[in-house]
């Protein structure tokens, strides 16, 4: 019972006898008391619904063989006094209710996906939160790993260098008085020296320089005037020295006496035979062109062929007999083979000669032919000496004047020479008047020197000096410097001790002090970096050190804490994520493979194709993505960004404690293929003319609800499809068609557009209730 209305069941086919009563031809709708009566008299067993579900549950079963009005797939699910089925039928009813939100929902819901969702609970945000922290918290000290490890080890240094720098600064300060105070002792000593030395020099040395000059000067006046005399004969005898030597002159003079009789044979010699230039000149030609025969006869003796065609002399003289000049002065390069015996035949080619008795030639010797070119080159030299001299008569005549004028000149000089004695006398005595005055001089000038000596020594020794001195007021002032600088360092000395010189002392605290310097430097500027990178405001060092080995420390913990919350994760958020996405691939595949498939082979008036768009919903489905990539973080979670970008992106999912839906995950579109042009549209409005229009969302819906039933010729589906006649005549028999072949029977109220149809009814008009009989059924289509 649910209402006022009461359901039954009869388990039986329906039969008119039950519910109406027949009085003289006319009807008559009985009372569901007298109903009840007829059926248990009849023996059909009548019982009683309990509430409309029960109703819903004969009406709508899984599977073959039963008494389900409907056979539903095994996929469809029910939902109380609703399934999956229902909802999309009612769209049959009314294809108007139809649009791309409705659609969407069709599809969805055919598919079984209208449940599939991923719920972000709030209760689940503390598993994040912990997550992210953690693992902001492990890749901050591990990125900081390495810079903290040198951290460490230079404030370690830097005090290592502090406790040394305090220990060289108290050597510096232990050291400095007494160092300081030789040195200044030093310097003292250092200007009394200047002093007693200063006195030496003005007082003692330097005027007995000034008596020394002058006595210098009156001897050099007296070397000079005897120097003039000396150099004068000096000049006489350098002229007599710079003679020939006697024996030379004795010979140049009998050399020149011997050229002139040359000369003067000469020129008696062409006077006494009247010869001239060209006559000289003939002669000389014949005598060398003569000379150059010979010679090279001579050069080529040894080279010849003859000389070393064999080893025998008698040999040779045979070949000599036989062989031409031709052959015989060939270049003895020219033998293969040299003759080591004769024969009395001579073989020629292929052909032989008797040389028996054959008359022998003597061969020239080396000897005489060398003889003859001695003979014949002394006629060419004399020849050669008188061309010359006829040539240039004139000037040989003038060359005889100056040899002649020559053999006079060094007569004289002959004479000088022979007078070179007494001037040599006279060059001594003077040579000892000057010896005996630069012998006073020269110990004027020794005396001289030493006291020059002893001025520049003194000198020097005032500067060497002054110049230590210099530099022992110089290290005061260096070591006063040195302690300013020391003190300047604002640090407890550490007694220690060291056999280390000031200076070696000084410099190790400098060095120390730089040092130091300088890793303070890059101390704190680590310091400064890390505590920026961990936004800490720790400023003692020892505590930030404790602090950061005591979480390095804890890394593993941390990763295995975090490995145990990413298991979680991924069971609440990224397993159901993933698992909606490959529901959703399978989806669109659903909607590809076999409501496209459907549509694409139904013909619907002009239209060259029809199909269903699946949109993603991109900024969805990427978030879906992300999300479920987390599941997969496990081990890698501290060497990308992304995974804690992702992260966050679910933790914004939980914060607002959103839910994605299948039906978030994409929007539909209808594209419509028209004469090669392809359009979208909206279903919302009107897609095509009236009939189009409805052929479209019923060939649509039924392709979706044809997915839902059982596919079977005993489970075909009636529905009710008002105003027939404004589909047109093309599209009605591609209608009947769809229906034929996908299990539907269909019902129309227009019998002048009933051409087409498997069976049709005429009812009449009636006061009363009509009842759909066989009694009215007028005639069978035979053509179906």
């Amino acid at each position: 019972m649910d209402g006022e209305l009461e359901y039954y069941k009869l388990n039986s086919e329906y039969k008119d006898d039950f519910f109406f009563e027949t009085d003289k031809g006319k009807q008559t709708l009985l009372p569901f008391d007298k109903v009840k009566e007829k059926l248990i008299t009849s023996g059909i067993q009548l019982s009683t619904y309990k509430n409309k579900t029960e109703v819903f549950g004969d009406v709508y079963q899984r599977g073959k063989r039963n008494n389900g009005v409907v056979w539903l797939e095994d996929t469809v699910k029910t939902d109380g006094l609703s399934n999956n089925f229902s909802k999309v039928y009612r769209y049959l009813i009314n294809s108007k209710l139809i649009d791309n939100k409705a659609l969407k929902d069709a599809l969805i819901i055919s598919d079984n996906r209208e449940s599939d969702t991923v719920n972000f609970s709030q209760k689940n945000k503390k598993d994040i939160s912990d997550l992210l922290r953690l693992n902001e918290e492990i890749k901050t000290i591990k990125a900081i790993q390495k810079d903290f490890i040198s951290f460490r080890e230079i404030v370690n240094q830097y005090k290592a260098r502090t406790r040394m720098l305090a220990e060289w600064i108290y050597v510096f300060n232990q050291q400095y008085r007494p160092t300081l105070a030789d040195v200044e002792y030093r310097s003292l000593q250092k200007q009394n020296e200047i002093n007693k030395t200063k006195a030496e020099l003005n007082e003692e040395l330097k005027p007995k320089q000034k008596t020394l000059f002058t006595e210098l000067g009156g001897m050099t006046t007296s070397i000079n005037v005897e120097s003039v005399s000396g150099e004068k004969i000096q000049k006489e005898l350098n002229e007599i020295a710079s003679y020939e030597l006697l024996e030379f002159l004795n010979q140049g003079l009998t050399n020149l006496n011997t050229e002139r009789r040359q000369i003067e044979l000469k020129l008696t010699t062409i006077d006494t035979q009247k010869l001239s230039s060209e006559q000289i000149q003939a002669k000389i030609t014949n005598i060398t062109n003569a000379v150059k025969k010979l010679t090279n006869q001579v050069d080529n003796y040894n080279n010849l062929l003859i000389h070393k065609i064999s080893k025998k002399i008698e040999d040779r003289k045979l070949i000599n007999a036989i062989l031409s000049q031709q052959v015989l002065s060939l270049p003895s390069k020219r033998i293969k083979n040299a003759v080591t015996g004769i024969a009395n035949s001579l073989k020629l080619f292929d052909g032989e000669i008797d040389i028996q008795n054959l008359e022998i030639r003597e061969i020239e010797s080396i000897e005489e032919l060398e003889q003859r070119l001695k003979e014949m080159k002394q006629d060419e030299m004399l020849y050669n000496n008188l061309l010359p001299v006829a040539r240039n008569y004139e000037e040989f005549q003038k060359k005889l004047q100056d040899i002649i004028q020559k053999i006079k000149l060094i007569e004289a000089k002959i004479s000088k020479i022979e007078s070179k004695p007494l001037l040599e006398n006279e060059f001594a005595d003077t040579l000892l008047r000057i010896e005996s005055l630069k012998n006073d001089r020269a110990k004027a000038e020794k005396d001289l020197k030493i006291v020059e000596e002893s001025i520049f020594r003194k000198e020097e020794s005032l500067a060497l000096i002054s110049e230590d001195k210099k530099k022992l007021d110089s290290r005061s002032n260096e070591l006063r410097n040195q302690k300013i600088e020391v003190e300047q360092i604002i640090i407890e000395a550490v007694e220690f001790e060291s056999n280390e010189g000031l200076d070696t002392v000084f410099k190790k605290v400098t060095i120390n002090n730089n040092d130091r310097k300088e890793l303070k430097l890059t101390k704190d500027k680590y310091f400064d970096s890390l505590r920026a990178k961990l936004n800490s405001t720790e400023a003692d060092e020892n505590v930030f050190i404790s602090f950061i080995e005591d979480e390095i420390a804890c890394l593993n913990d941390k990763e295995n804490s975090i490995d145990g919350l990413l298991k979680s994760i991924s069971t609440h958020f990224s397993n159901p994520a993933f698992a909606l996405l490959a529901k959703y691939e399978d989806f669109k595949q659903f909607v590809s493979n076999k409501i496209n498939a459907k549509l694409s082979k139904t013909r619907i008036s002009d239209i060259d194709s029809l199909k269903i768009v699946i949109n993603d919903s991109k900024k969805v489905i990427s978030d879906l993505k992300k999300i479920s990539e987390i599941q997969d973080f496990a081990g890698q979670l501290f060497a990308d960004l992304s995974q804690s970008e992702n992260l966050t992106l679910l933790n914004s999912y939980l914060d607002g404690g959103k839910k994605i839906g299948f039906v978030d995950l994409f929007d539909i579109e209808l594209h419509l293929s028209v004469k090669g042009k392809e359009k979208r549209v909206d279903l919302a409005k009107q897609v095509e003319s009236d009939g189009t229009d409805r052929m479209i969302r019923l060939i649509i819906i039924m392709s979706i609800i044809h997915r839902m039933i059982i596919k079977s010729d005993e489970n075909r589906l009636t529905i009710f499809i008002d105003e027939i006649a404004t589909i047109d005549n093309q599209n009605r028999p591609e209608l009947i068609k769809f229906c034929n072949e996908h299990q539907f029977i269909p019902i129309f109220a227009a019998p002048d557009a009933a051409a087409e149809f498997h069976k049709y009814y005429f009812i009449y008009p009636s006061k009363k209730q009509i009842n759909i009989s066989e009694q009215h059924n007028v005639m069978w289509n035979e053509r179906n």
